[in-house]
């Protein structure tokens, strides 16, 4: 993946985190939504993401 700006690889980054927790025995349940929790995280920032290309590309850029 290339990352175009500072926003999506921040974003990115908070993916593989969240990823490396759900995948973790323990981690997952230190957040507070638990294992539904870190997937509606990773959701919501993969939505954040596309938002962003989209409007990246409508603005030619």
């Amino acid at each position: 993946m290339r990352l175009h700006c500072g926003y999506c690889f921040e974003r990115t980054t908070k993916i593989v985190s969240l990823a490396k927790d759900f995948y973790s025995v323990r981690k997952h349940q230190l957040h507070p939504g638990g294992a539904d929790g870190v997937l509606r995280d990773v959701c919501v920032n993969l939505e954040e993401m596309r938002a962003w290309a989209s409007l990246w590309e409508k603005n030619g850029k």
